[in-house]
């Protein structure tokens, strides 16, 4: 059972350093602590197994030896049958991103996103966007809060900060005030964007990314997920918050869910006014 176990500890130290952005003497020497970490009653289980022993090798080690001899193989099968069956994959958080038994976190963060923030929104938005085009002489191109889900998780401070010509900030709707959870006169900001359209009308547009998959992206930078384990829960998320999102007749009409790769093959990023300067042809039915 102990070497059972040392060998379950060892898969848990290695899954453990592949997460590791940065491989350090000082990380490594952590997470390996991190795994020799065992609950108490292991430890007690331990200390029974190890009293047993003892007592049976005074009492006739002969037998013992030739017992281990004869059937040593038996009983490691035994020991790695039982812990892979206690397996717990739960250690230092592996299992959040890993285990398909459960809530996943890109479904915990669809339903928090879409209780806390676009089901309240989605009341007044129409309301709040009418008041734009009327204080700010302008008509948005999509009567809807484009809501962008790219595939990397990166979603920039401002839209098109990185050097995309094409889309500047037009200026905010006046903000949404709702006391929520304690919170009293909280503020929810939702920013218009002016897209170049070649050489017609510019298009005005609501947009924004979704907040959870930038989340996802500072979890893989810091290590809590591996590249793949970002992948699994940036696609569960687009899931859940779309079937959320469908199934609530008011948000259907609201938000436009736009779920796409920003990386080229060649690696270069995808403009994102090029995103949604497609996104706004195709509902107007242009593209």
């Amino acid at each position: 059972v102990l070497m059972v176990v040392a060998l379950r500890q060892c898969c848990y130290l290695l899954c453990e350093l592949q997460r590791l952005q940065t491989i350090s003497a000082r990380e490594v020497w952590k997470v390996a602590m991190e795994c020799a970490q065992l609950p108490l009653t292991t430890w007690f289980v331990f200390l029974i197994c190890l009293l047993l022993s003892l007592l049976t090798v005074l009492e006739d080690a002969d037998h013992i030896w030739e017992t281990v001899g004869r059937d040593g193989h038996v009983h490691f099968l035994v020991a790695l049958v039982t812990v892979l069956c206690l397996w717990n994959r739960t250690v230092l958080g592996w299992a959040m991103a890993t285990t398909s038994n459960g809530p996943m976190p890109g479904d915990g963060m669809a339903c928090s996103v879409f209780c806390g923030y676009y089901r309240p929104l989605s009341q007044t938005l129409r309301e709040r966007m009418a008041q734009y085009e009327q204080d700010n002489d302008v008509v948005l191109a999509v009567k809807k809060l484009i809501i962008l889900m790219p595939m990397s998780c990166y979603i920039e401070p401002e839209l098109g900060v990185g050097g995309d010509e094409d889309i500047e900030v037009a200026n905010r709707m006046d903000n949404l005030v709702i006391s929520r959870a304690g919170i009293r006169e909280r503020i929810f900001t939702n920013t218009v964007y002016k897209i170049r359209n070649d050489d017609d009308s510019p298009y005005y547009c609501v947009a924004e990314g979704a907040t959870p998959l930038l989340t996802l992206n500072d979890m893989r930078e810091y290590g809590e997920l591996t590249a793949q384990q970002q992948q699994e829960q940036m696609n569960n998320f687009c899931d859940k918050i779309r079937e959320l999102v469908e199934a609530n007749t008011v948000c259907r009409s609201r938000f436009l869910l736009v779920k796409y790769n920003d990386v080229r093959e060649d690696g270069t990023p995808v403009p994102v006014s090029s995103v949604l300067r497609n996104v706004i042809r195709k509902e107007l039915g242009l593209a």
